[in-house]
């Protein structure tokens, strides 16, 4: 079974963030991405965007889902993730965090995992337990 994060559009709290799948005028096609265009091929391509404080995983020029991010000096708290509604039970949600930690164990970062997913991920792919801050 294909893991992903949790269905937001069900979740009551009207606090959480806005992803751009929901929000047309927020779309940026990845193509005109400032970080640089992501190519025809259907693989998977994670960028992180300072400016939203988020990673943002597009596939085929779409943005399929984001994983949020504070940066507390050598800690990155990650404390929401989601993937859009068309894309969920296909495992966009493992890729996305999989290359968050990746990002982040190449950066010399620890990682306090707040949201569900990201805690699940790591317990269930041990080699990611060091980027865990204790």
């Amino acid at each position: 079974m294909a893991m992903t994060t949790r269905d937001l559009a069900a979740a009551p709290d009207s606090t959480r963030p806005d992803p751009a799948w929901s929000n047309p005028a927020l779309r940026t096609p990845a193509a005109e991405h400032p970080t640089g265009a992501v190519s025809d091929s259907a693989q998977p391509r994670l960028w992180r965007n300072e400016a939203a404080g988020r990673y943002e995983l597009s596939l085929e020029h779409e943005l399929v889902a984001v994983a949020h991010f504070v940066d507390q000096g050598g800690l990155t708290v990650v404390p929401h993730t989601e993937v859009a509604p068309t894309r969920r039970g296909q495992g966009i949600g493992a890729v996305l965090v999989g290359g968050v930690l990746d990002d982040l164990r190449a950066r010399g970062q620890q990682v306090v995992p707040q949201c569900w997913y990201v805690r699940q991920f790591i317990e269930e792919h041990p080699d990611y337990s060091e980027v865990i801050a204790l």
